[in-house]
């Protein structure tokens, strides 16, 4: 199996007839290769020879995610634009061709024209190659075809495209005009267009003409608001309405695209959402967060954009902001490390790239001056230990920096400025230059302490240039000897000893920047903005437990819900259940799971019980209706047919929220449905205010088990589990 295009692939091309130049063959290559959502297809297919390309770029992804390519050619007798004869000789090539390849583990064939096949299609595609006829109306007939089932942010590439009086070409002066498609690439003959907007009338509208608000203290250049810029750009694209509002006034360092509004100009205005990214503003901006709760501003959206060494400065945020939603965008936050955050849901969404901006150049085995090795870095991210580590590197290193760093990074290096062994070249705001940035160092080093998702190994990662890292910011694509090489403290000693393992290993330079790049285009701005889309549609829902699976996006672990039910879960095969306070269902599922013969659960949020009731529906033995248990006497009113005895009392986190007057006389009432087992979760201070065990003893209960295990939340204290006394009745 190929790795990558390289010299076998181009033999490989060079051996098989078809349409496509091994260059044109490479780019087909690189297209499946970052083809993470959506199914390939290729209209006309010939022989095979680029449906191999595509085949061999698909295998460079994950089996789990890779998509199915369809290769669609009806192989009937048929003269090309150029006068090229085709027939059903082809297929059998083409069948030749899979076989001797072994791309038929990627390829399905199917022998239909494109107005036939495509009416019924029902799978999005993520690439497609139109091939077909070359003529006008047939390449716009296989477009149409296709078209619809393009995904935003899908590509299309066609061949013969660069000839004038070719239908390609003339086709892509509409699409372009349409700006519903742009032009991402050319290479030799084909061109590649990317969808950026759905122009067909027949499927459901876009989430379009949101209204975003992103609120910062003042334009800075930094990661967190770059990311901004190019996320808010892809979106008004898409016709949705993106703007940077700043509480200063202070004259922007970047030169944004968006509208730039003051807070007075925002207020008067209405949006689906605000969202504040970062963390470290200054009081009076924190305080005039807490504005933003007004109906005007809609879902309130904050984004953590480091890992927990600033918490304390996203607290405050949490606090004044009052976000309905939070999202990470790093997995330095795992469940329960956040559950002094409030927000209704909680979400981990990762940073992206431009994958065609920056893309590979062929990777040199050597470095661009023989007399030279050129390692990139910035300038205003703890750059000292880099350029430190020139101490401990052969003169002909060179360290180039961008970005605005300390004014006295100059004075203290004055000295290897003057040798030339350390270039500061400043602030690099266009992409296109950051590009060539990249392009024209053999490695980038981050010496990061702090970060949630480092831009620049990223970025230098798509372009295909080796890089050496810490773990900030980079713990989702950073794997040590696979896609960097990951050091654990960015010191001088540490960074020069990564440096000389790549100046004396090109085969390790190489094998780095290509499994990087593998890895990092899963990663793109256009599904970036199609996911935050999709986490800041809030439907009001509040939720406590985080259970993706199951659709749960809360603060509290699922395993602490559960723990200390071990002993109690034992006992569910054949009982009957009350669950009072049962959240979304996930205790009661437990139950189910065990054998429980039937549960009824009670819950005040409509929106938990719609969850648990939808959760626990494949058993068909529960039922979880909407209650309020501290309106006790209507409580029993409405549910008198449920105040018979159980087997089985679970009063999980609920007790300490009822009236202080009322719930001890309702806990009393609730005991008494109990015929075997009562299980109770409450703080340790309203025990034992309570008197709890006390009032249990006297109905003949006793403490079975207690979870005395370190790992439980104060705020809800341990799981009691009681056991009826009474030496008559039979246990389950």
């Amino acid at each position: 199996m190929l790795k990558t295009p390289g010299k076998d692939f181009q033999l490989l091309m060079g051996s098989l007839k078809g349409g496509i130049t091994p260059e044109e063959g490479a780019l087909l290559y690189r297209l499946a290769s970052e083809t993470t959502a959506g199914c390939i297809i290729e209209v006309g297919s010939y022989r095979g020879k680029s449906a191999v390309a595509l085949a061999l770029g698909v295998r460079t992804i994950d089996e789990k995610y890779r998509p199915a390519i369809y290769c669609i050619d009806p192989h009937r007798t048929f003269i090309g634009f150029y006068g090229g004869e085709f027939g059903p000789q082809d297929r059998g090539a083409f069948y030749e061709t899979m076989l001797s390849t072994g791309a038929f583990n990627e390829i399905a064939l199917i022998n239909l024209s494109s107005p036939v096949l495509s009416p019924g299609w029902n799978e999005p595609v993520g690439f497609a190659f139109i091939d077909g006829d070359h003529r006008y109306e047939g390449v716009k007939r296989d477009f149409e075809c296709w078209d619809p089932h393009v995904i935003i942010g899908g590509k299309i590439a066609f061949d013969d495209a660069t000839d004038k009086s070719c239908g390609p070409y003339q086709l892509i002066q509409e699409i372009l005009t349409s700006r519903h498609y742009e032009q991402v690439a050319t290479v030799g003959k084909i061109t590649v267009l990317k969808k950026i907007t759905d122009n067909t009338t027949d499927k459901a509208p876009l989430p379009c003409h949101r209204r975003l608000l992103v609120a910062c203290d003042q334009l800075i250049l930094s990661g967190g608001l770059l990311r901004f810029e190019r996320v808010g750009n892809i979106l008004r694209r898409w016709g949705h309405k993106v703007a940077f509002m700043v509480m200063n006034n202070t004259k922007p360092e970047i030169d944004t695209t968006l509208p730039v509004l003051s807070f007075a100009e925002a207020a008067k205005m209405s949006w689906d959402a605000v969202m504040v990214p970062g963390a470290g503003f200054p009081p009076d901006t924190i305080e005039l967060f807490s504005t933003l709760n007004e109906r005007n501003f809609g879902t309130r959206v904050q984004h953590i954009l480091n890992d927990q060494s600033r918490s304390e400065l996203f607290k405050q945020v949490n606090r004044a902001f009052k976000p309905h939603i939070v999202i990470f965008n790093n997995k330095d936050w795992p469940v329960g490390s956040f559950t002094d955050f409030e927000a209704d849901r909680f979400y981990t969404l990762l940073g992206g790239i431009d994958p065609i901006t920056f893309s590979p150049r062929p990777y040199r085995s050597h470095t661009i001056s023989s007399n030279n090795w050129i390692v990139g870095g910035l300038a205003n991210k703890n750059p000292w230990p880099l350029v430190d580590a020139l101490e401990n590197l052969p003169l002909s290193v060179t360290i180039r920096l961008f970005g605005i760093g300390d004014p006295s990074l100059s004075e203290k290096y004055a000295s290897y400025i003057k040798a030339g062994r350390l270039e500061l070249v400043g602030p690099i705001l266009g992409e296109n230059d950051l590009a060539a940035f990249y392009h024209a160092v053999d490695c980038i080093v981050m010496t990061e302490t702090m970060a949630g998702w480092s831009n620049l190994v990223a970025e230098a990662m798509a372009s295909g240039v080796p890089a050496i890292c810490t773990r900030h910011g980079t713990t989702a694509f950073a794997v040590q000897d696979e896609t960097a090489l990951v050091i654990e403290e960015p010191t001088p000693t540490a960074i020069a000893t990564a440096l000389r393992r790549l100046m004396e290993n090109p085969r390790l330079c190489s094998d780095l920047a290509e499994n990087a790049r593998k890895t990092i285009v899963t990663f793109s701005w256009d599904n970036y903005a199609l996911q935050l889309l999709d986490l800041i549609s809030h439907d009001g829902a509040r939720h406590y437990i985080s259970s993706p699976e199951d659709g749960l996006y809360g603060k509290w672990p699922l395993s602490e819900r559960l723990q200390g039910l071990g002993s109690l879960l034992t006992h569910a095969s054949g009982s009957s259940i009350l669950d009072f306070g049962a959240a979304e269902g996930v205790v009661a599922r437990e139950f189910l799971k065990r054998g429980a013969s039937k549960i009824t659960g009670f819950e005040l949020d409509p929106e938990r019980v719609k969850k648990a009731n939808t959760l626990c529906s494949p058993w068909g033995k529960a039922e979880f209706r909407v209650a309020d248990l501290s309106d006790w006497s209507t409580f029993c009113k409405t549910h008198g047919d449920c105040m018979q005895r159980h087997d089985i009392i679970l009063y999980l986190g609920i007790h300490h929220h009822l009236p202080a007057g009322q719930r001890l006389n309702i806990l009393s009432d609730i005991v008494n449905l109990a015929s075997h087992y009562f299980a109770i979760r409450t703080p340790l201070t309203v025990l034992n205010t309570d008197g709890i065990d006390t009032m249990l003893a006297r109905k003949g209960f006793h403490l079975m088990e207690i979870d005395e295990g370190d790992s439980y939340s104060e705020h809800l204290g341990p799981i009691r589990i009681y056991e009826k006394s009474d030496k008559g009745v039979a246990k389950p």
